[in-house]
């Protein structure tokens, strides 16, 4: 059999107390207590754990209806109608803060009252349910968050122990594969030559891969050393050190000011040499043409790195930035499949956005957001 739900009424005036009970057992309620003041209704909400509370705003006593159910709430959860005959304006706004499932005027009917009351129980009920769905989902999102949190940091560790145990031994094999190319130049024909080739270009290729890999893995496990840096300078830096490949490629580089923000010197200099390395390297019949901007907006500086190259489909947009993925094959452009996941790594450290808009066959523009930590702006552009 269904439990009645039990409700007290706070109410002053004897004769409608009375009144409001007979409706309520009517109705089928259980009327647990009437009491006239908000000491009382707060000792006795705590003691008999209502269902509801029907709160008349005027009450006897120093603390009024209003100030008694704000008191009942900071301990419980439960739906409180109040009931007034009239009530002066700031009483009413400071009945609305606590959050009332419902007004009744007096005097009122039984019906009234029921439909009050059933919605009040039912507001109450999908608030509740409400709470419960969104603690469980909150601690569904911890559990998982800590979860992904220390696959990364065992995937990481893992990376970082694997490429620093295989730059040894690879090396060796580099080394006798040299040796003994020189050693046996004489005796080696034609496709022994070829064989020792492919190791030594499979060898060279395997370093670059576990450089990469331990460059990824050693970004997310370094802690980031913040200072106030001026990007113009890690620019530059970066230009004159791909000056070599800007000048073979007849690269033209061009700078638009850049601000100085609170970042990691080191990982934004390994960002911004990754993406003119790319500019410069996925390159069509022109000569590279690379242009970087920063804008400020709102709280963040965006900055981009924009090319004429071979540009990248719609479809690949998201996937370039994960590990190992390729578009390319070693022939046609060589690489790791790593840099732009570094790219990406670095951005998010620094609490901020990457992405990439493109045409292919036209070109394409980096996208990277870093917060505002410090707003000062170079007002001298660069070329190289």
């Amino acid at each position: 059999m269904e439990s009645k739900i039990r409700i007290l009424i706070v109410e002053d005036e004897g004769l409608i107390a009375l009144s409001t009970r007979k409706k309520l057992e009517n109705l089928g309620y259980d009327v647990i207590d009437i009491v006239a003041s908000g000491e009382e209704a707060i000792a006795e909400a705590s003691e008999t754990q209502p269902d509801l509370i029907l709160m008349d705003i005027m009450l006897s006593g120093e603390i009024d209806g209003v100030t008694a159910a704000a008191s009942i709430l900071k301990k419980q959860s439960l739906p409180i109608i109040y009931l007034t005959a009239y009530s002066d304006k700031d009483t009413l706004l400071r009945a609305k803060e606590t959050g009332p499932f419902g007004y009744l005027l007096k005097p009122f009917g039984e019906k009234e009252l029921e439909t009050t009351i059933e919605i009040a129980l039912y507001k109450h009920r999908m608030e509740q349910e409400l709470r419960q769905a969104r603690d469980e989902l909150e601690e569904r999102v911890q559990e998982r968050t800590a979860e992904l949190a220390r696959s990364n940091e065992a995937l990481k560790q893992f990376a970082y122990v694997v490429s620093h145990d295989l730059r040894e031994p690879l090396r060796k094999i580099t080394s006798y594969i040299g040796l003994f190319q020189q050693r046996y130049e004489d005796d080696l024909d034609e496709k022994a030559d070829k064989y020792i080739h492919y190791i030594v270009d499979g060898a060279e290729r395997m370093q670059q891969l576990i450089v990469a890999l331990l460059t990824y893995s050693r970004i997310g496990r370094q802690e980031l050393s913040y200072q106030l840096t001026d990007l113009n300078q890690i620019v530059q830096q970066v230009l004159h050190d791909l000056d070599l490949c800007i000048q073979e490629n007849q690269a033209v580089v061009t700078c638009d000011p850049l601000p100085q923000l609170q970042v990691d010197p080191q990982q934004i200099s390994q960002l911004f040499q990754n993406l003119i390395n790319n500019a410069l390297k996925f390159h069509g019949t022109q000569a590279p043409e690379i242009h970087i901007t920063a804008t400020q907006e709102d709280s963040e500086w965006k900055i981009s790195v924009q090319d004429n190259g071979i540009g990248i489909k719609k479809e690949y947009t998201e996937r370039i930035f994960k590990v190992f993925q390729r578009l390319h094959t070693q022939k046609e452009y060589k690489g790791t499949g790593i840099g732009l996941s570094i790219c990406q790594q670095v951005v998010e450290r620094h609490n901020g956005r990457m992405w990439v808009e493109s045409t292919p066959g036209a070109g394409s523009t980096f996208y990277f957001t870093l917060p505002d930590k410090q707003v000062h702006h170079h007002d001298q552009s660069s070329s190289h």
